[in-house]
């Protein structure tokens, strides 16, 4: 069928961007700033942690 593979694609397509979308939030701290970097805090990848497992899920139900 194809409009289930053309969804299927959408939303691998969709669970790629919101897993490149949660590093950059992590990457992008000052990082053009003249300041130094601040450091990481752990509620930041437990974030990541939390949407990289809800991707995972979600792609095992495809």
């Amino acid at each position: 069928m194809p409009s289930s593979d053309a969804s299927k694609n959408d939303e691998i397509t969709e669970l790629g961007l919101h897993a490149s979308h949660a590093i950059w939030k992590l990457s992008r701290h000052r990082r053009f700033s003249s300041d130094p970097l601040e450091p990481i805090a752990e509620t930041a990848f437990e974030e990541l942690r939390a949407s990289i497992q809800e991707s995972k899920g979600r792609l095992v139900s495809l």
